[in-house]
């Protein structure tokens, strides 16, 4: 299975596409910030989630824990979020979380955190 999360107007097929916003396109109307999911532990190989994640009103942990809960071991998680402290990240006041290029440290082992 492959999930589109937070689609927006952008409806791709071959995907599950996932989002909570009235007059858009879904497979499925979910509010993200609602966990759990409705997936399975390990139902899903690929999980796309562009410029979504700096909006949603919850800790990114969190989000992060689900991805991985829904994820098969060795699935592909592709994300895009603008830079922290960039005009593109400043311009949106709907931005609720900001991003380094360090925060995934966090999750591999390579720094020390809690994963």
């Amino acid at each position: 299975m492959k999930l589109h999360l937070g689609c927006g107007q952008n409806y791709l097929e071959g995907f599950t596409n996932v989002d909570h916003c009235p007059g858009v396109k879904v497979d499925l109307d979910w509010d993200l910030t609602k966990l759990p999911y409705p997936f399975k532990d390990n139902s899903v190989d690929y999980i796309l989630c562009w410029n979504v994640m700096e909006h949603l009103e919850m800790n990114t942990i969190r989000f992060m824990e689900e991805v991985h809960r829904i994820l098969v071991p060795g699935g592909k998680f592709r994300f895009r979020v603008p830079l922290a402290g960039t005009y593109i990240d400043f311009k949106d006041p709907e931005h609720r979380n900001r991003f380094t290029p360090f925060f995934l440290k966090f999750f591999n082992g390579t720094e020390k955190g809690w994963y």
